[in-house]
């Protein structure tokens, strides 16, 4: 049913249900129910409601869908046109009610929409009857991105940019789109990259976390749904990244900067991935979460900023490289041993700095003394920094995917090496800590190139290195090695033990690709599969046999033999990725994610992808057969999936600050897994609690009474 449709059928059903009055008897029948003794309005209510339940009988999740449709196209046509909200999104929400909960039908929606129609209507004068009537004034909480994306259309078509709109959906004419990007761009350009880099992190230095180094900007949703939009940093930095110098000559005036500000705020709620309310992700089915997992890869390039820890950054680059005969030369001249070297050295000098920083090229020349200065230089300029002609060359707009069009979103190529070239022998660092993934890809780029296989045996080899040493320093030991079973041989990367848990961790080198940042649905689902998805099955293998009351004999590459009992524990499951995969990575996401794989099933048209989807299809079915067996297994009251959690190395480096031994580990790992903030942000919700931790504990302490007191008051 759409919106016209929808409204004219309401309109008539109105005056039919006004010209029954207040009879109850008159208005049950109008919806085909009988009285059968119903006392009061209350009574008559709740038959309407059974009735209003059975009548779209097939294909709820379709019809909760389709009303939550005419409800987003209601809220367009008032914010752009004024057309009346009511009574008609109230009504769309009575449908839609009723049909929460249910399931999709391959056959699409079955039933009497007419029905449906008459029973939120019937409800309504059921309402107003007891005394319950339609709001004087629009509250739109529930609907803010829409509300939002229908305000920044309406400031934006009356700057002369275009939309097309159809059942609720809002897009940009395909020239309109462009013409906004390309304003945005050219405004970018016209101010100066370092410039409005600068205006950014200046604007944003509140939110940086010194013990995480990094700038805690992130979701800001909130109980009422009263938020507002957000900047899109992360895409403004980007064009930043693209146009460092600018074109003279310069306007970077603040009516100047308001306005690229704005334009790109607009730009970006029209997408309407910014979330006003505290989102949840269980329970969503197969397709609701396919749609989920898009905007959240599309709201993370827009507004984010991939930040990690500087010195980690390094450190994981070293410890992968370890082992691995790094003094050959590249280029005209350096080796990975001098980007090690040099790379070190700005890690250190920029410490304590934020935003746009010039490298010293005489200080680093003090700083690594076994090299000349005119290697440094070379390094600097070969394996460190993008070429003069600059980054993102070919970024217009950061979340489409039509790879052969000028609007290319995988134009981002800022994170493959840290600096800017900005020709004559300088350099710039854009922010130490939203450069330092591109420290660990510059790293390993040569090895990448040199040595065979290093992507698949070599790295991922590094990086389980890399988590073993991090543990063993901070005095946890981990078993690690193959075993067989069943005929087969299995791999399990690394387990941590405590006294009531056994940690299994699964760690994978896949990154999130460019296409998935941008939201391209193939891309999203294929990254998360060969990622979390193959890391999760692994260690649910792991997790079964054990169960089962199996020791697993796990023998390392030196002949080592671990023992692996469960020995009445719990078990915890870890996928771990070398990169950062955003808020892909928050516990609800990967709860929901992992329960809509149990019912999905891909099917695939385009021939390049049919090979990815075959593979994915067997991961699938040995995922769904090992879940079923250990659900099996389960008592009823434990909730699938809250034992697993999908973390990153150098997340997994933040909670290892905590930790002195296995046990203090998982209590600083675990304080925040029955808290849902809504950020989606490991960093920024782990700092938080940690705070209050911290706040409670002076508190406390302040309120215990001395020792002092103690004795005096015994005296």
């Amino acid at each position: 049913m759409n919106l016209i449709e929808f409204k004219q059928f309401v309109d008539k059903q109105i005056v039919e249900v006004e010209c029954l009055g207040s009879d109850i008897d008159a208005i049950l029948a109008y919806v085909g129910a009988e009285r059968l003794g119903v006392a009061g309005l209350a009574e008559a209510g709740k038959v309407i409601g059974l009735v209003a339940l059975e009548a779209l009988s097939k294909g709820k999740t379709d019809a909760w869908e389709s009303c939550r449709g005419l409800c987003k196209e209601l809220v367009q046509r008032y914010v752009i046109e004024g057309e009346p909200l009511y009574p008609y999104i109230h009504l769309a929400e009575s449908i839609r009610d009723h049909c929460r909960g249910g399931s999709r039908s391959c056959d699409g929606i079955e039933g009497d929409w007419s029905l449906a129609v008459k029973c939120s209507v019937a409800g309504r004068k059921i309402r107003a009857m007891q005394g319950y009537h339609d709001l004087v004034e629009p509250t739109l909480g529930a609907y803010r991105n829409y509300e939002e994306g229908a305000r920044a259309a309406k400031r934006l078509m009356a700057w002369g940019f275009a939309f097309e709109r159809s059942g609720g959906e809002l897009r940009f004419e395909p020239e309109s789109e462009r013409r906004i990007l390309a304003d945005i761009d050219r405004r970018v350009q016209s101010f100066g990259g370092l410039a409005l880099a600068r205006r950014i992190f200046g604007a944003i230095a509140g939110s940086y976390d010194p013990a995480q180094e990094r700038h805690h900007i992130t979701r800001r949703p909130t109980n009422l749904g009263n938020g507002t939009p957000q900047e899109p940093l992360g895409y403004l930095l980007q064009l930043a990244a693209k146009h460092p110098l600018g074109r003279k000559p310069l306007h970077n005036s603040p009516q100047h900067l308001n306005r690229i500000v704005a334009l790109a705020t607009d730009y970006a709620a029209v997408m309407e991935v910014q979330p006003y309310w505290m989102e949840r992700f269980v329970g969503r089915d197969a397709v609701a979460m396919f749609q989920g997992l898009r905007e959240i890869a599309i709201y993370d390039t827009l507004f984010c900023l991939p930040q990690l820890r500087p010195r980690d950054a390094v450190a994981i680059a070293e410890g992968i490289l370890d082992g691995i005969e790094i003094s050959g030369h590249f280029g005209s001249g350096w080796s990975m041993a001098d980007a090690l070297e040099v790379s070190r050295a700005i890690v250190e000098s920029s410490a304590g700095k934020r935003g746009p920083q010039s490298i010293d090229v005489d200080d680093l020349v003090r700083r690594c003394p076994k090299m000349s200065r005119e290697a440094v230089s070379r390094t600097l300029g070969e394996a460190l920094s993008h070429p003069e002609t600059g980054a993102n060359q070919c970024l217009l707009n950061p979340v489409s995917v039509e790879l052969a069009d000028e609007l290319s979103g995988p134009g981002i190529d800022f994170f493959d090496r840290p600096l800017l070239n900005l020709g004559s022998g300088r350099f710039e660092l854009l922010d130490r800590s939203m450069c330092a993934t591109a420290f660990i890809n510059a790293l390993l780029a040569p090895a990448e190139k040199s040595i065979k296989d290093f992507g698949s045996k070599h790295a991922g080899a590094g990086v389980e290195k890399v988590l073993r040493r991090s543990f063993l320093a901070r005095g946890i030991k981990t078993k690690a090695g193959k075993y067989s079973a069943g005929g087969e041989t299995f791999d399990c990367d690394a387990v941590v033990e405590t006294s009531d848990k056994v940690i299994l961790i699964e760690v994978k080198k896949k990154a999130l690709t460019a296409t998935g940042r941008a939201g391209f649905d193939v891309s999203v689902i294929l990254d998360l599969a060969n990622s979390v998805l193959r890391a999760q099955t692994q260690a649910a293998q792991h997790e079964l046999r054990l169960r089962r009351g199996e020791t697993l004999k796990l023998t390392e590459a030196d002949g080592t033999i671990h023992e692996l009992r469960l020995d009445g524990r719990d078990v915890e499951r870890v996928a771990v990725s070398l990169p950062d995969f955003g808020s892909f990575q928050d516990r609800e996401v990967l709860m929901g994610f992992l329960h809509s794989q149990m019912e999905a099933e891909y099917s695939v048209s385009a021939p390049q992808y049919k090979e990815d989807f075959e593979k994915l299809a067997k991961l699938l079915t040995k995922f769904k057969k090992v879940e079923a067996q250990l659900h099996a297994m389960q008592p009823e009251s434990v909730a699938p999936f809250y034992h697993c959690w999908f973390l990153s190395v150098p997340q997994l480096l933040i909670l290892l600050d905590e930790a002195h031994d296995a046990e203090s580990f998982w209590r600083a790992w675990s304080s925040t897994r029955g808290i849902h903030m809504g950020t989606l942000d490991f960093y920024w919700e782990h700092a938080r609690f940690k705070m209050i931790k911290a706040t409670v504990a002076r508190e406390a302490e302040s309120a215990a009474p001395s020792s002092q007191g103690d004795v005096s008051g015994g005296r």
